[in-house]
């Protein structure tokens, strides 16, 4: 099964999964009779990798990912939880873990995981579905700040939908100046900032879509990686929580607009194929980052600069979770014709208030 909880990221948190990593590896050095290398142990002849990572959920404590190979840690547990219950966190999903490369796809807590607990001598308190911890203080609060950000944007977004071309225009640049005001409060600070990832699309292979929404989320100050794992790739995008919530809703708006304008210019065009409708999404995503650049140029000196001081600082945070990253390129044949007609509906794109997916909330974004 797939987790798909949003990741977070922090010198704090940085340090709290390397403690706990200690732990883990304590465990599995006196407790199992498993092989421990430097990042990774042997299991029958092959390594598997030790990630722990944490994340945010208003009621899960931890998970294991089979896809990932990761354990996640709720980034609650670093100032709610005690080294005895954390070690029993990581003795339970641990636990999935050996019952995965043990015995594959299996239930969840079914008869295979508790004989995996009962083999290495582990309570009866680790194998059950949950755990008897305390943690009253685990529910998220809201952020007063982000709310109020958004609302103020949603309100300049019904401007940007304006059929007046420079009341349109206008409200889109004064959005973008906003979200790059407060993005630049949190760069100036001297605070340790959480940065964060999650997963906003899974795919069994990389598509023209998902490179095209991959490109138009570069301008929302997050950056989209492309995560390839056993199950296919994920789409994850990481920045602060504010901006994660926004280039979610921008994704789950794009997954439907993309097809629609295709069975709307697939019929006035008269274009067909896999190869037109893949450089008709690709189109769209040059036609969009035009219609930015374009916004952006009316930006003043400081604001240009302010933007290229926080797309800096995102990537060395973000290099530090990844690694360096490499750009995602499409290798579909492109067709001029289709390209152009992407092109085209790209700097008209509007994404428009909507229902955020699984959300009673309504989200609204950038003209």
């Amino acid at each position: 099964m797939v987790e798909n909880h949003m990741q977070i990221y922090s010198e704090t948190l940085y340090a709290f999964t390397q403690k706990c990593l200690l732990y883990l590896r304590e465990i599995i050095a006196n407790e199992t009779d498993l092989e421990l290398r430097r990042t990774r142990f042997l299991f029958n002849k092959h390594t598997y990798p030790l990630v722990l990572i944490t994340f945010e959920n208003d009621s899960k404590i931890g998970y294991f990912d089979q896809a990932s190979y990761q354990i996640g840690l709720n980034s609650k547990l670093s100032f709610t939880a005690k080294e005895n219950v954390l070690k029993d966190i990581l003795r339970h999903e641990f636990a999935h873990y050996l019952t995965m490369i043990n015995f594959g796809n299996v239930k969840a807590h079914g008869d295979e995981f508790k004989s995996i607990c009962k083999k290495y001598g582990w309570e009866k308190s680790i194998s059950k579905a949950t755990l008897d911890i305390n943690l009253a203080n685990d529910l998220l609060e809201g952020d007063l700040k982000s709310e109020k950000l958004i609302a103020k944007v949603k309100n300049l977004l019904k401007l940007a939908s304006s059929d007046n071309e420079h009341e349109a225009h206008l409200a889109t640049t004064k959005a973008n100046q906003l979200i790059l005001k407060h993005n630049l409060s949190i760069y100036s600070s001297s605070e340790d900032t959480p940065i964060y990832t999650k997963t906003i699309m899974t795919e069994k292979r990389k598509s023209s879509k998902m490179s095209s929404i991959y490109s138009i989320l570069t301008h929302f100050l997050v950056t989209p990686v492309m995560n390839y794992t056993s199950d296919g790739v994920r789409l994850e995008i990481t920045g602060t929580k504010t901006n994660i919530e926004i280039g979610e809703y921008v994704c789950s708006f794009l997954l439907l607009e993309l097809d629609r304008l295709w069975m709307l210019e697939k019929e006035k065009s008269n274009l067909k194929g896999l190869r037109q409708k893949n450089s008709f999404f690709l189109g769209v995503a040059q036609g969009y980052e035009q219609k930015i650049k374009e916004t952006q140029s009316h930006y003043s000196q400081e604001e240009s600069k302010s933007l290229v001081l926080i797309k800096a600082d995102l990537k060395e945070k973000t290099d530090k979770i990844y690694g360096r990253l490499r750009g995602s390129y499409s290798n579909s044949a492109y067709d001029d014709k289709s390209a152009s007609r992407g092109r085209s509906h790209g700097k008209r794109l509007s994404i428009n208030e909507g229902i955020k997916k699984n959300s009673n909330k309504l989200i609204g974004w950038l003209r």
